[in-house]
């Protein structure tokens, strides 16, 4: 995709810068957005999980026991 918005940049500038600014607030909204709703969203979490985690203390190790007991070859990946 960047090569030929990079391209077209190369063969006509007009164009090209227009497509370049294009492709940048494509790839930079969702972090902006993300950034913008972070504290409403973490502060939504808050009010569901005072603990600060959903989940019981060891269940993220219980889990992850149990995908390793169903997919034993992940535990060849690293």
């Amino acid at each position: 995709m960047l090569a030929g918005v990079l391209a077209a940049a190369a063969l006509t500038p007009g164009a090209g810068t227009g497509l370049l600014v294009a492709y940048a607030l494509g790839l930079g909204a969702p972090f902006l957005l993300a950034a913008f709703y972070l504290p409403a969203a973490t502060a939504r979490a808050r009010r569901w999980w005072p603990s600060g985690s959903p989940s019981r203390p060891g269940e993220t190790s219980r889990i992850a026991i149990w995908i390793l007991e169903v997919f034993p070859w992940l535990a060849q990946l690293g």
